[in-house]
């Protein structure tokens, strides 16, 4: 995989997290059962989902909000860092949260289509079909993670990278290398569920 692919991967992977961390925030405790969410608690679980898998893929995370900005066509937002604990300076992250930002789903079909080896709508299908398995996978090992951090986020409104900080996952790949950190992937905590995929299962098998 060439460093280009990689850092597609990474960012269609961190794009989907949201709607995985949203989707699984229904899940009942029991088969059938659904929970009920507030719009404000599935904005939470959306944003704390992009924070954790950005952090699991080596970046860092600036802020949260789950702040309404009809201007800009949102209802929460997650700024992420190149690098973990990258400091971004208050104007420049004022400058980011006026900025109107992608559509997740738009953005990962952009990087589907370039990770596509045909370069066409059924390859960027079966891509995308690849790393939404792989993302909710990510989810879901870290599910405590996500909700620990929403439910943080919901009472708070709007949190700081000194606030996210705490919630954060160690990394299973180095920035900005993207090299593979066994020993980083060792030293997280057990979550509550075995993981369904390890570092390597991410990034290293190819997409066909």
């Amino acid at each position: 995989m060439t460093a280009g692919q990689r850092h597609a991967m990474i960012e269609c992977l961190i794009s989907l997290a949201g709607y995985a961390g949203a989707r699984r925030a229904f899940q009942g405790s029991a088969p059938g059962w659904r929970r009920e969410r507030t719009p404000r608690q599935i904005t939470a679980h959306h944003e704390a989902a992009h924070a954790i898998v950005s952090a699991l893929l080596g970046m860092g995370v600036a802020h949260l909000d789950v702040l309404e900005r009809l201007d800009l066509h949102r209802i929460g937002v997650c700024v992420r860092t190149h690098l973990p604990g990258e400091d971004v300076p208050m104007e420049r992250l004022a400058e980011r949260l006026d900025v109107r930002s992608e559509l997740d789903y738009r953005s990962a079909s952009k990087w589907c289509y370039l990770m596509a080896p045909s370069h066409d709508w059924r390859g960027a299908l079966g891509v995308a079909r690849e790393l939404r398995r792989r993302t909710r996978g990510l989810v879901d090992a870290h599910w405590y993670r996500v909700t620990a951090l929403a439910a943080e986020l919901e009472r708070r409104g709007t949190m700081s990278a000194s606030e996210i900080a705490p919630f954060l996952p160690p990394p299973m790949i180095a920035a900005p290398s993207l090299a593979k950190s066994e020993e980083l992937a060792e030293q997280n905590e057990p979550p509550v569920h075995e993981p369904e995929l390890s570092a390597k299962e991410v990034l290293d098998l190819p997409v066909r």
